[in-house]
């Protein structure tokens, strides 16, 4: 499947307004734990391995130029994600993780509300980890031909329109916001490949402390 996505911050009427009108799925919390390379092979090119709750997921950039929405191939299947890593890294995952070739940059705990609207799935997120406290909503669409993206695109930014979501600004992802905050070398390095396209920093949802 190919995952179309866009991030907001939300205020609380615009919460409400979501809570509203979208069906609640349910409310959870879990750990995030991202792996790269030392020299940032994976994330250079808007590649993200983590592990959620011991669960192995990769998500792939397709592109990233349709407006401010992000656009990723997901990847669950384990020996999906080995075979990926088999070509990009010369080893499975299990012998990256044994050599230290890949080793843990990110740990971040996630409480989300998920709800659901129409072929809209939107998850509220308040995150915690290392100096870093972070809000954020994101309506994602799912969708499995290359030709579906565009209007999907458009579709989300519809959806938040209509929910009074601005769709001004580019959002960081968590992973991003934390970074900023604890990997500076990291982000930079992100910044100066163009995988980052807006700074936590510019939100008012974000904090260090």
């Amino acid at each position: 499947m190919i995952e179309v996505e866009r991030k907001f911050a939300p205020t609380d009427e615009q919460l409400q307004k979501i809570s509203d009108a979208a069906t609640f799925i349910q409310e959870k919390i879990f750990t995030d734990i991202y792996y790269d390379t030392p020299s940032y092979s994976l994330t250079e090119n808007d590649t993200w391995l983590r592990q959620r709750q011991g669960a192995w997921e990769l998500k792939v950039a397709s592109e990233k130029n349709v407006g401010a929405t992000d656009i990723y191939h997901e990847i669950v299947e384990i020996e999906k994600i080995s075979q990926f890593l088999q070509e990009k890294l010369g080893n499975s995952l299990d012998k990256l993780i044994a050599k230290g070739t890949i080793e843990p940059f990110a740990e971040l705990v996630t409480r989300r509300k998920k709800f659901t609207f129409g072929s809209f799935n939107i998850d509220v997120d308040t995150v915690s980890a290392e100096n870093l406290s972070y809000s954020l909503a994101e309506i994602e669409m799912l969708v499995k031909d290359e030709s579906e993206k565009a209007a999907a695109a458009e579709a989300i930014d519809q959806l938040a329109h209509d929910f009074g979501l601005s769709c001004d600004a580019i959002i960081p992802g968590k992973v991003l916001a934390y970074m900023e905050i604890n990997r500076q070398n990291h982000f930079n390095h992100l910044m100066e490949k163009g995988v980052i396209r807006s700074t936590a920093n510019n939100l008012p949802c974000c904090s260090k402390g």
